[in-house]
C-alpha cells in the first residue's frame, strides 16, 4: 500500500473508536484527494488514510 511509506511521520489518533492519522499540513496538501481523506476535528485538520480498494469513486 503506497501510503504506507508515509507511516512513520504520522500521528495515530483515535477518535469515538475511529482510528484517524494526523499529518503534516504540507505533505496532506500533496496527499490530499488521491491517498487522504482531510476532516476537521476541534481546531485540527485529521487526515484519513484511503486504503487501496477496487472502488472507483474518484
Amino acid at each position: 500500500m503506497k501510503y504506507m511509506e508515509f507511516m512513520f511521520i504520522v500521528k495515530r489518533q483515535v477518535i469515538r473508536g475511529h482510528q484517524f492519522l494526523t499529518i503534516p499540513r504540507p505533505l496532506a496538501n500533496k496527499l490530499s484527494g488521491r491517498y487522504m481523506k482531510v476532516k476537521i476535528v476541534g481546531n485540527r485538520l485529521v487526515y484519513e488514510p484511503i486504503l487501496e480498494s477496487g472502488d472507483s469513486s474518484e
